[in-house]
């Protein structure tokens, strides 16, 4: 028989959709936040994290940033991207990537079992502080000078 390793820490929480098409602020209450998939934040959008929000992700998930993403973490609080993949061999998922035109501006952030945890595509931007990747193979692609 095939053994079944994906088992998720969360079922319940708030599950981004394919494609966010507002401005929208997940609060801390929304946690836990879980990915599945590639969500894409479209171009003129904010997707804005508070401090202490926490996403999961799926194997192999995406968050695409076409617009701009937020994190206002703090010392205190930081908002963490992590696996929901309770079993080792399916905790990597493909991180924040910014698309061509993304921009970020991430501060106390922590992105884990991500690889990379942040990609930087042509002619996006990505200011961060206190960023922080772990358990990652590769914290960050880039191909442009303004990445971190």
């Amino acid at each position: 028989p095939v053994i079944d390793r994906h088992t998720p820490h969360y079922t319940n929480g708030t599950y981004l959709p394919p494609t966010i098409t507002t401005n929208q602020t997940l609060p801390t209450s929304a946690s836990p936040v879980i990915l599945t998939g590639t969500t894409r934040v479209a171009p003129g959008i904010t997707l804005t994290m508070a401090a202490g929000t926490k996403i999961y992700a799926t194997e192999f998930a995406t968050l695409t940033i076409d617009g701009t993403l937020i994190t206002q973490g703090t010392a205190a609080k930081p908002v963490i991207f992590s696996t929901n993949e309770q079993h080792e061999a399916n905790q990597l998922w493909n991180g924040v990537v910014f698309g061509a035109g993304g921009h970020g501006d991430l501060r106390h952030t922590t992105i884990e079992y991500a690889t990379p945890a942040v990609t930087c595509l042509k002619n996006s931007s990505v200011t961060g502080d206190h960023v922080h990747p772990k358990n990652t193979k590769r914290p960050a692609f880039s191909i442009t000078d303004r990445c971190l």
